[in-house]
């Protein structure tokens, strides 16, 4: 690895690996509290409802899921980007164009989706087999999104990352609390759990409201020029390749389960939705991708220090990957098998496919770097060709190893992207190299990380 030069490098370098420490901290701490706060409420629900009005629940919600057009998924990593970008080069005012122009986009489609669903729940109740009142609910919680994606927008831009985190934590809480009242006073129905979840985001919103409202006057009152950005703008330059990397992400996976299906029947299905749906709480525990976003871009033209933090992302996200995985794999299916029985014939499959974690963490810590450069036309071309590996790979592997081919897919798929993703970095970014012996040797930033550790471990363990 490159040898620091100057102290002041020496100290931009411990503020950069504090911010990354502290963040990954706090967004892996928030994630393990919202799950357990989150099974508390399912339990809590399960209680009182019985299978089929769940079944309901769920059938509303997938609303939402299904006009999740106009929430303009994969926009946010992008406006993250050059937003930090332009404040790293200290535009804070091109900065705040872009949040604006966002959120102004964002709530013109929100109030679109509103109107659409709450006008036409009598065809969205007929269509999903859902009582109109509760279509109607559903509504409104596409008017409480764009505020909600603005809030997490600008924490990470401020890396803030202690709000960003513990904001969908105190939304789980105040809906736990909302909950647990109705379960005391009054009977629960699938109505006031669908009143709770709006109150509990609307709550969340008003509380965290002071923070954004200091970072939006920040960037107005900070330094650069003034132009201004139309929202076709945002949207016809590079945004429109974020947009559309995001349904080819959900048509691979989409098209993963068709095929389970058609090869193995519906309950092959149910055994591999557990499965997946494990892996994903796995590596929501290890976010460190999700803190590199907005600090790459502010490096764009320093390739140097750019080189340097992508590779020690890389390195410790493998890290983190390597520690999960293993101790998903002994603790999980004990731990999990108690409380749900009825799943050990997951475990396995779930076991096999923590495997993909390993190449999945190179890819998961690259995809912001391209993200940073404005390569997300790359990054399309990359989900594309993932989606078309996965439903050969699935395909093959579900005719040579039945419901184990679908781990095979999991692990080959990843190990393929890994590739293809690296050797993408060298030829759209000339400069950016990342070494991989210096992935497995120990240098002086690894050597001021671990004192970093120590020094914190020994105040509060002396």
């Amino acid at each position: 690895m490159v040898r620091k030069s100057s102290r002041n490098q020496s100290l931009m370098n411990k503020s950069i690996i504090r911010t990354v420490g502290e963040g990954t901290f706090w967004a892996s701490a928030s994630t393990f509290f919202i799950k357990i706060v989150g099974l508390v409420s399912v339990f809590l629900i399960l209680s009182r409802l019985g299978v089929s009005q769940y079944g309901v629940l769920e059938l509303a919600l997938s609303i939402v899921t299904l006009l999740s057009i106009f929430q303009l998924p994969g926009l946010d990593s992008l406006i993250v980007a050059d937003m930090s970008f332009e404040k790293g080069q200290g535009e804070l005012r091109r900065a705040r164009n872009i949040l604006s122009v966002y959120i102004v986009l964002q709530f013109c489609l929100a109030i679109v989706a509103w109107m659409l669903v709450f006008l036409g729940a009598p065809i969205f109740s007929s269509l999903f087999n859902v009582p109109s009142q509760y279509v109607q609910l559903v509504s409104f919680l596409f008017l409480l999104s764009p505020l909600r994606m603005a809030y997490g927008v600008s924490f990470r831009v401020n890396l803030d990352f202690i709000r960003f985190s513990f904001i969908s934590f105190f939304e789980e809480s105040i809906k736990l609390c909302v909950l647990w009242v109705i379960f005391s006073y009054t009977s629960m129905n699938i109505a006031a759990i669908l009143i709770a979840m709006i109150i509990s985001q609307t709550a969340a919103l008003i509380i965290f409201m002071p923070a954004f409202l200091r970072f939006w006057f920040s960037l107005k009152g900070g330094s650069g020029t003034a132009d201004k950005m139309r929202w076709w703008e945002l949207l016809l330059d590079h945004g429109k390749w974020s947009i559309l990397t995001n349904y080819a992400g959900n048509a691979g996976k989409s098209l993963r389960i068709w095929i389970i299906q058609r090869m193995l029947g519906p309950e092959a299905v149910g055994v591999y939705a557990v499965a997946i749906g494990l892996i994903g709480h796995v590596i929501a525990l290890v976010p460190l991708s999700t803190i590199l976003a907005p600090l790459l871009p502010q490096f764009v033209s320093d390739k140097e220090r750019f080189t340097r933090l992508l590779s020690k992302g890389i390195k410790y996200q493998f890290i983190a990957h390597v520690l999960v995985a293993i101790g998903a794999c002994i603790f999980a299916p004990p731990l999990l098998g108690y409380i749900f029985p009825e799943y050990q014939n997951v475990f396995p499959l779930f076991q096999v496919m923590l495997i993909a974690l390993l190449p999945g963490a190179v890819t998961t810590v690259l995809n912001p770097a391209f993200v940073a450069f404005k390569l997300q036309k790359s990054l399309f071309i990359s989900t594309v060709l993932k989606t078309l590996i996965t439903v050969v790979l699935t395909f093959v592997g579900i005719s040579l190893f039945g419901i184990w081919g679908v781990a095979v897919e999991s692990i080959g798929t990843a190990f393929l992207q890994s590739i293809e993703r690296s050797r993408s970095l060298r030829r759209n970014i000339p400069g950016i190299t990342v070494s991989w012996i210096g992935l497995f040797r120990y240098d002086d930033d690894d050597k001021l990380i671990l004192e970093k550790i120590s020094s914190i471990l020994l105040r509060r363990f002396p």
